[in-house]
């Protein structure tokens, strides 16, 4: 249905039609590659370590995809490119982790440590990718830091070398590939990715 809150005709299921129901409070972060969506962490009663997985094209249900190492929700933020998936942030109950975890969407197992942490523990934070780089930005504690990965590699997560102009949890964030956007407390921002 086409509206002025839907000028696109985005289509939803209501919870009895949808053949897959998430818990909505389960705060999780999720990553993809171009056949499958991987939720990942999330609020069940307390802090979950499971991921699921969705089949993008089909309307089937989730399946069970491995657990992450670190337990979290409050969306700490996802990136990927066209093979890994790499999760950041979140909230473990207690305290904000600045953990980083990896997989590979298209083989269902468990998480991985990414050999390196974000430079500071938060949660809420916003991730964007150009399909080689992800960017993290924004955070819990009106945190305006953003750091950066090259997700093909391993073990390094570097300072992006500019802030966010104003620090806010950040509720969202997109990107085109090129360029990322990230959203919060009634401000955007907006980085070129590949520009540090």
């Amino acid at each position: 249905m086409k509206g002025l809150n839907n000028p696109i005709g985005i289509k939803s299921l209501e919870p009895s039609q949808s053949p897959f129901i998430m818990n909505p409070s389960r705060y999780a972060s999720s990553g993809r590659d171009a056949t499958r969506g991987v939720i990942a962490g999330g609020w069940g009663g307390s802090a979950l370590t499971v991921m699921d997985y969705v089949t993008i094209a089909t309307t089937s249900g989730t399946t069970t995809f491995g657990d992450m190492i670190t337990a979290s929700y409050s969306r700490g933020g996802a990136v990927s490119d066209a093979g890994r998936g790499v999760f950041g942030g979140g909230y473990d109950v207690s305290a904000a982790t600045n953990a980083v975890e990896y997989i590979t969407v298209a083989t269902a197992s468990d998480a991985t440590a990414w050999g390196a942490t974000l430079s500071s523990a938060r949660y809420y934070v916003g991730a964007v990718s150009s399909g080689t780089r992800g960017v993290w930005g924004g955070g819990s504690g009106s945190s305006n830091l953003i750091d950066y990965i090259t997700i093909a590699t391993t073990g390094t997560v570097t300072t992006f070398g500019a802030t966010l102009l104003t620090g806010r949890p950040t509720y969202g964030a997109v990107d085109n590939r090129s360029r990322g956007v990230f959203g919060g407390a009634g401000t955007l921002d907006y980085i070129t990715i590949a520009t540090t």
